[in-house]
């Protein structure tokens, strides 16, 4: 039986990084439209079974979420993940992006780089995109923002063990394991 990954905030298009090749893919979004495996809010994580999960992948959802939801958001990861198993988060990293600015001379409502959804501005990564919250997807505001040693507070005050951090680009990638 393959090890099983529950991909929070997956959406309609799921992706995994490579590491993750065989491994079931089971989606959970708040949103109904994207027909996930589990529609729900990731704040009500603890109403799963608990342990049922090798591990969570989440790239850009905890953002969404607001600083006293974090805690309660990365408590359920824990409570789903199998001993042994893991998480990983991407958020985009408020510094990098915040310095990209400063460092081009650009305003909040510049174009910082295009997407297959379209053009993205510094705005959009700081509070979410706006095409998406002017259609009322309220669930797209950001709510809070990261650095290295926030997203490792947060990890390990969670609960997870043996955090690693790093920045990639604009993004910060967070690992933290459940012994």
């Amino acid at each position: 039986m393959p090890n099983v990954v529950l991909n929070v905030g997956g959406g309609a298009n799921p992706w995994l990084p490579a590491n993750y090749l065989g491994w079931q893919n089971l989606v959970l979004d708040i949103n109904p439209e994207t027909n996930p495996h589990l529609c729900m809010d990731a704040r009500n994580l603890t109403n799963l079974a608990p342990n049922q999960f090798d591990a969570v992948f989440c790239s850009h959802n905890l953002e969404h979420y607001n600083i006293f939801d974090l805690p309660i958001v990365l408590k359920g990861m824990l409570h789903v993940i199998k001993s042994g198993g893991h998480l990983v988060a991407i958020v985009p990293s408020i510094r990098a992006t915040f310095k990209a600015m400063f460092q081009s001379g650009d305003d909040l409502d510049d174009v910082f780089y295009s997407s297959p959804a379209g053009p993205v501005t510094y705005h959009d990564v700081i509070y979410g995109y706006s095409k998406d919250i002017e259609k009322n997807i309220l669930w797209q505001q950001h709510q809070s923002g990261f650095s290295l040693k926030r997203m490792k507070t947060l990890f390990e005050q969670s609960g997870f063990e043996r955090v690693i951090t790093q920045s990639n680009g604009l993004d910060l990638h967070g690992l933290g394991f459940k012994v």
